[in-house]
């Protein structure tokens, strides 16, 4: 009887453990543009995994900003981002990625600006296996 009960636990903790890494991979990650159009430091470079979306936003929460990827990672390819335009707010991370030295790991650069034509700034995704 001792057995099943352990065994029981050993299964209900390995259930509680994949539920919590299904649920960090289609997780959230904030990006914070500041009101100059730059990526506020803590925010630089982001590591992220497939399956992970980017969400950008104003740290103020009010202005426009516009980011723009030379290479995208996201699952619909888009490489612009942004307020103005109807661009698409977020990306959805999907690459080759499954174990370091494959194809899609690797950091993708982008610029960030408060609109289309204003100064540009490089942050970094940097996409982990």
């Amino acid at each position: 009887m001792r057995r099943s009960y352990v065994r029981g636990l050993g299964v209900g903790a390995a259930a509680v453990l994949m539920g919590v890494l299904a649920s960090s991979q289609g997780q959230q990650v904030p990006v914070q543009i500041d009101d100059n159009g730059v990526v506020i430091p803590a925010h630089q470079q982001r590591h992220v995994k497939n399956g992970q979306t980017l969400r950008w936003a104003r740290r103020t929460g009010a202005g426009s900003w516009h980011v723009v990827f030379r290479e995208s990672p996201c699952a619909n390819g888009v490489t612009e981002f942004g307020t103005v335009g109807r661009r698409p707010q977020t990306c959805t991370i999907s690459v080759p990625c499954a174990k370091a030295g494959d194809p899609g790991c690797k950091t993708y650069h982008y610029t960030s600006a408060v609109a289309p034509n204003a100064t540009p700034h490089d942050p970094d995704v940097i996409v982990d296996n």
